[in-house]
C-alpha cells in the first residue's frame, strides 16, 4: 500500500495498486489520468480541490495554467525536471510547476489547489476537513 492515511479514507479505503486502479480515473493527457477526491462541501465551498494524478512511465506532467497555489506530493515513483528531482514523499509548492517527467516507472501524486488569497488557511482547513 502506498496511499497513506488519512488520504486512504477519501478513497474508500483504496490504498494498494489494485484498489487505486479501480477508482473512476479521468484521462487528462497522454499517459496522464486524474481522480478528484470527494471533499466535504465546506472544503469545496472554501475553494479547495484535491486530486490524485497517475502518470505512466516516461510521461511529462501536464497541468493547466492557473493562478491558484498548488501543492504536489509524490506518493509513489519519481519526477524529474531540468534541475530538480522529486521522489516518494517529496512536496513541491508552486502556482505552475515546471515540466516534470516520470522515469521508467509509473508515478502517483496528490495535487491540492486553493485560491491564492488564502493559500495557507485553505490548506490547513483541507487537512482538518473530513
Amino acid at each position: 500500500c502506498f496511499i497513506p492515511e488519512p488520504l486512504r479514507g477519501y478513497l474508500g479505503g483504496a490504498g494498494c495498486r489494485t484498489g487505486v486502479q479501480q477508482l473512476n480515473w479521468r484521462k487528462t493527457g497522454a499517459g496522464q489520468r486524474s481522480y478528484t477526491l470527494p471533499l466535504t462541501p465546506s472544503c469545496c465551498h472554501r475553494g479547495a480541490r484535491a486530486e490524485l494524478i497517475a502518470l505512466d512511465p516516461q510521461q511529462t506532467l501536464a497541468l493547466p495554467a492557473t493562478t491558484e497555489r498548488r501543492a504536489l506530493l509524490v506518493l509513489c515513483g519519481q519526477l524529474s525536471g531540468d534541475t530538480a528531482h522529486y521522489g516518494t514523499g517529496d512536496l513541491l509548492c508552486a502556482v505552475t510547476p515546471p515540466p516534470l517527467t516520470t522515469g521508467d516507472a509509473a508515478c502517483f501524486c496528490l495535487l491540492v489547489s486553493a485560491p491564492p488569497q488564502s493559500w495557507l488557511q485553505k490548506m490547513l482547513r483541507l487537512i482538518r476537513c473530513g
